[in-house]
């Protein structure tokens, strides 16, 4: 425990020292980065080599547009906003295919997102057709 806390205490020396940059710095690193990565989609998704991530709707998209969602109530920028909005039309609002699998919910926060916000173009993410909620027999 007394070697954890030293290294802790040695590994943190350095940062005191540094000054911490901006909150508006920080945003406009974070726009330039979120717009790099916008302008660089793959069919409407974020690049990445493995199969799952060229699906729409997998964790690792949802995980991209629920840090959309933050960057744009900070930043103010309507687009990122209208980027979200894009995407969860493109997308027909809808999570992904696996009911019971986590992953495929992450996209739906940013739909939530939308709907908080009243985007005229958002549409609940259930449908009539949708299975409720599973039943007890």
């Amino acid at each position: 425990m007394k070697l954890a806390f030293a290294l802790a205490l040695v590994l943190s020396v350095p940062a005191f020292g540094a000054e911490t940059p901006a909150r508006k710095d920080v945003l406009a690193l974070a726009a330039r980065v979120a717009d790099w990565q916008l302008q660089h989609m793959d069919a409407k998704h974020v690049t990445h080599f493995k199969e799952e991530s060229r699906e729409p709707r997998s964790w690792e998209q949802g995980a991209f547009w629920v840090g959309m969602t933050r960057l744009a109530d900070v930043s103010g920028e309507k687009r990122f906003s209208k980027a979200i909005v894009d995407m969860g039309r493109a997308n027909a609002w809808k999570p992904g295919p696996r009911l019971y699998h986590a992953d495929d919910h992450v996209i739906a926060q940013s739909y939530l997102w939308a709907a908080r916000r009243r985007s005229p173009r958002c549409a609940p993410t259930s449908t009539p057709s949708s299975p409720g909620p599973p039943t007890r027999t």
